[in-house]
């Protein structure tokens, strides 16, 4: 199992205000969020819930100019703190923590690839050459300096 976790603070901004922002982004705020975003899909009828937990989602992005499509579903919420989406049938997941700083919003961005126990063993190291050394942390980094300006 390959887990990344990469820091980013938002300023300014408390964790509702994030978390919010997260739950209710659609297309077009996604792509006037940052560059090399393409996509974002909430699919289907929004959950009874108020958090979207269940929901269905696709994600489209370039990261360092590799084309990232990520189709799977919200699974675990904790309102105004942290959100967990896994992949429909790849062995990835990323999850967002926020929690709130001096001056803002500290966000915790983890991905987790790969497998555990055997199958890591023999599949993991094909998947960190496909992906690269440090999984681009910057992107996280970068699209999350940017998020203070539009939220």
């Amino acid at each position: 199992m390959i887990i990344s976790q990469t820091y980013a603070r938002v300023n300014n901004k408390s964790p509702e205000q994030v978390f919010n922002w997260w739950l209710n982004l659609d297309s077009e705020k996604y792509c006037q969020w940052f560059p090399d975003h393409i996509n974002w899909i909430w699919k289907g009828k929004k959950p009874e819930n108020e958090n979207n937990l269940g929901r269905k989602v696709f994600i489209h992005e370039m990261v360092d100019g590799f084309e990232f499509k990520f189709d799977g579903k919200l699974v675990e919420v904790e309102p105004n703190s942290f959100l967990l989406f896994k992949h429909s049938f790849l062995p990835l997941s990323f999850s967002f923590q926020f929690e709130p700083s001096e001056n803002g919003t500290d966000v915790i961005f983890t991905l987790n690839a790969g497998f555990k126990g055997m199958l890591g063993w023999i599949f993991d190291p094909i998947i960190r050459v496909l992906n690269g050394k440090n999984l681009k942390k910057s992107h996280v980094v970068e699209e999350h300096k940017m998020l203070e300006s539009i939220l």
